[in-house]
């Protein structure tokens, strides 16, 4: 493993390192502490080993903490972006139903397709009766990509509809 992905699974791995190590010491202190007692040391070191153990397990729940937070907070942030990907992929699929599909004309063989860079776009075609012999087609495409562009077309699409 180099030294970069060892970097990074240590950073992943973080709180829980820290968790270990603290719990590690505040066993250590208990352990140090419960010796001193039973050998009738000052009272004097025991507190301190005693405050020492108090703070260590204050760091560890504020640790705890700190992790929980974080997973709910990374939680929180997928649902949303599964939520946005689900919301444009319903986009997408309405889009799709406004494009019309290409009129039959006697002579004329015509296709038509949209195929968007992202799941909603600013492209846009039509096919619009003159008259009995006359057809207008219309092709755009808006500026920029993605759901603004798509807004704008939909408004455009509106107006020949």
């Amino acid at each position: 493993m180099d030294w970069n992905a060892l970097k990074k699974r240590l950073w992943k791995n973080r709180f829980r390192l820290a968790n270990l190590a603290i719990s590690a010491l505040v066993l250590a202190f208990a352990i140090t502490a419960s010796a001193i007692a039973y050998a009738s040391m000052p009272h004097s070191l025991l507190g301190a080993l005693l405050l020492a153990t108090i703070g260590l397990v204050v760091l560890r729940s504020l640790i705890m903490g700190r992790m929980q937070r974080e997973i709910i907070e990374r939680h929180v942030r997928e649902k949303l972006l599964r939520q946005k990907e689900k919301e444009l992929r319903f986009a997408g699929e309405v889009q799709r139903h406004f494009l019309k599909r290409p009129p039959e004309i006697p002579g004329l063989e015509i296709a038509a397709a949209c195929l968007p860079a992202s799941e909603v776009s600013g492209d846009y075609y039509d096919f619009l009766p003159v008259d009995e012999d006359r057809w207008l087609f219309i092709l755009a495409d808006v500026a920029g990509h993605g759901a603004p562009a798509a807004l704008i077309m939909s408004a455009a699409m509106m107006s020949t509809a």
